[in-house]
């Protein structure tokens, strides 16, 4: 009896050491779960069968931007303030995944996206991940719902979908390029579309592949000279999948960010290289039409130069003589009345001849080399005090001449006279009037002679000697 007695003390003592080893143990473990529950990188919170919150840690309060109440019947399913889908729609609390999990309707969540609309309003987009919690005959007495922010993922997924579009968009080729092993690990749709190829056989080549102006031995020389500047410019020819090829300006980039890159966008360049052809061709005709627009702007100058020479030198020598040999005459001895006349008829004649040298030579000349020279419009000088007493009515005449205004008049009466027959072929001739000889020439309709456009003021010649 009292053995029995000493071995049930012992066991029930046993029993109580083993309950208080288990204690421990589970105070530990559930020390370690909380620190797990409270320091997790992700959102958790559990709710009962009903839906009613039970606990929360300390990041999906700060994700919810609240604290609800624990056991609070009325905060069912969420702590946000407000969920939504990925589309905008709005979802109800008793729709929410969590809702789903605990009706059985679903069995567990996993990755299921949701906005969560906070409590000052700002909207982030959650992951969810929930589990059942289930007794031993498999009811269904709870659920954990573990959610963690995926916004700014979301974000970098869109701008990176953004920015891929972009690139495919670009009218340029861009290549991405292992700097060690020269194999290409992207390219975008510009790239496929100018060689030929598909994406998936893009990137199984080398860049030496396309390239036949980069040599395989050739490319660690390249890289390190990248390396050192960053960036170049690289002159190639591009050969499509069909064998056709075709030159190429290539920019190339050596980029460090978790490993290196080498990002090269290269555009073709067939056109320039043809526009430029077509420059060089264009600029060697030019320069040969040059030379030959000098050569003969050099033959007219000396054609127009012996022109002069010849014709108004030859005529200018004569009139000189002439008017040398009347000058001296008439400060010696007066001549006869007939001798001057006969003088002044030979001189005229040789003023008409080298007028008419002049006329020619200036009609040969381009209008532009004459607007050059000043002979945009009529300029007429004042006439000389010989002119005037000869002359007296053309003297009037070509002083009202002297302005614009009166050269335009001056012209349009020289064309009217010229209609009627009222001036002659002799404009440099002394009028035979004035010096007493025979007028042989005829008066027009309205009382002049022929020959009376006097040019005396061409004659510098004293006249007091014919009085």
């Amino acid at each position: 009896m009292n053995e029995a007695l000493l071995l049930g003390s012992v066991r029930q003592h046993e029993l109580t050491e083993v309950a208080e080893r288990l204690e421990e143990h589970l105070r530990a473990s559930e020390a370690r779960f909380r620190a797990l529950f409270e320091l997790g990188p992700v959102g958790i919170y559990s709710c009962d069968a009903s839906g009613t919150i039970m606990e929360f840690n300390r990041l999906a309060a700060v994700l919810w931007e609240r604290e609800p109440k624990p056991g609070d019947v009325t905060e069912k399913f969420c702590g946000a303030s407000k969920l939504y889908l990925p589309d905008g729609t709005f979802l109800p609390h008793s729709q929410c995944p969590m809702a789903e999990v605990l009706s059985g309707r679903i069995a567990t969540v996993h990755d299921v996206e949701v906005v969560v609309e906070r409590l000052g309003g700002s909207r982030i987009t959650v992951t969810t991940n929930i589990v059942p919690l289930k007794n031993d005959r498999e009811e269904i007495t709870g659920a954990i719902n573990c959610f963690y922010d995926i916004s700014e993922r979301k974000r970098s997924r869109e701008w990176l979908k953004l920015f891929r579009a972009l690139i495919d968009r670009s009218s340029e080729a861009i290549e991405v390029v292992d700097p060690q092993t020269a194999r290409f690990l992207d390219v975008n749709a510009k790239g496929c579309q100018d060689l030929g190829y598909s994406r998936s056989e893009f990137l199984s080549l080398k860049l030496f592949d396309i390239d036949l102006a980069l040599e395989e031995s050739n490319f660690p020389k390249i890289i390190d000279q990248l390396r050192n500047t960053n960036s170049m410019v690289w002159n190639g020819v591009h050969r499509r999948k069909d064998g056709f090829t075709f030159p190429i300006e290539a920019s190339m980039k050596y980029v460090r960010l978790d490993r290196d890159y080498v990002v090269k966008v290269a555009r073709d360049i067939t056109q320039r290289r043809q526009a430029e052809a077509s420059l060089q061709s264009s600029t060697e005709q030019l320069r040969a039409l040059t030379f030959r627009l000098h050569t003969a702007r050099e033959d007219e100058s000396l054609r127009i130069a012996r022109a002069i020479h010849d014709d108004l030198g030859h005529g200018l020598t004569r009139l000189n003589i002439e008017l040398v040999f009347l000058v001296e005459s008439l400060a010696k001895d007066p001549l006869p009345r007939a001798e001057i006349f006969k003088r002044t008829e030979m001189m005229s004649k040789q003023v008409e001849e080298t007028v008419r040298a002049v006329e020619r030579i200036a009609t040969e000349l381009r209008p532009s080399l004459l607007d050059d020279l000043g002979f945009d419009r009529p300029r007429f000088a004042h006439p000389s005090p010989m002119h005037e007493r000869f002359c007296p009515n053309t003297s009037k005449r070509l002083c009202r001449t002297a302005s614009p205004e009166g050269a335009e008049s001056y012209q349009e009466n020289l064309r009217e006279r010229r209609e009627y027959g009222q001036i002659g072929h002799r404009p440099a001739g002394i009028c035979q009037a004035q010096l007493g000889g025979p007028d042989p020439e005829p008066r027009g309709p309205r009382g002049h002679r022929s020959g009376s456009a006097c040019r005396a003021s061409l004659a510098p010649v004293e006249t007091e000697a014919i009085s």
